[in-house]
């Protein structure tokens, strides 16, 4: 009888544990899947977007970090990078070429266009379906997922009210490039 009833009992704590654990990581899939879905009907309703930006680079085998501040600016069509610091740098994305301008030296940069929409959504698009994907944090209005690819690089999203309000792009060197916007304003 004795045997009986711990095997039961063993029964019942590993049903219980896998009904547990298993709705845990069908939540966290959900999550996931509600995260990504509402992120893209928030950017479906945006046709423009400006905000100030920091952007930090950083080469892990020179242990070098250099930080840019400026405004970015896009639409449907083209996506404008106004950097303050380094003063007079600039880099327009449209659809016929990618232009990078620098006003101390007066020279722009033109190279043919890139068939990547370079939008912070768009960006985000290419890595999520072939991705693993693991959420860092999460709350009622932010949430920071992790999305890391086959080859190994590596994207960290920060997302507010289903808006990207940073994203850090690593690869498999452990460099990284990292944009983080405030005072965004949409649709203006």
């Amino acid at each position: 009888m004795k045997i009986r009833k711990r095997k039961f009992f063993c029964e019942f704590v590993l049903l219980l544990t896998t009904i547990i654990f298993g709705s845990q990581l069908y939540a966290q899939t959900k999550t996931l899947d509600t995260i990504y879905s509402d992120l893209q009907k928030k950017y479906k309703t945006i046709k423009s977007f400006q905000a100030d930006f920091e952007q930090v680079n950083f080469w892990k085998e020179l242990d070098v970090e250099k930080k840019s501040l400026g405004k970015i600016f896009y639409d449907k069509n083209f996506l404008l990078l106004d950097y303050s610091e380094p003063a007079g740098q600039k880099m327009l994305i449209d659809t016929l070429a990618v232009t990078i301008y620098d006003s101390t030296s007066n020279q722009a940069l033109i190279s043919d266009k890139i068939d990547t929409e370079l939008r912070p959504d768009k960006f985000i698009a290419l890595y999520w379906n072939d991705s693993e994907k693991k959420i860092l944090e999460n709350s009622d209005n932010f949430s920071k997922v992790e999305l890391v690819s086959e080859t190994g690089e590596k994207i960290e999203v920060k997302i507010k009210h289903n808006l990207i309000v940073g994203f850090t792009f690593f690869d498999d060197a452990g460099n990284y490039v990292k944009y983080e916007f405030q005072n965004i304003i949409l649709n203006k």
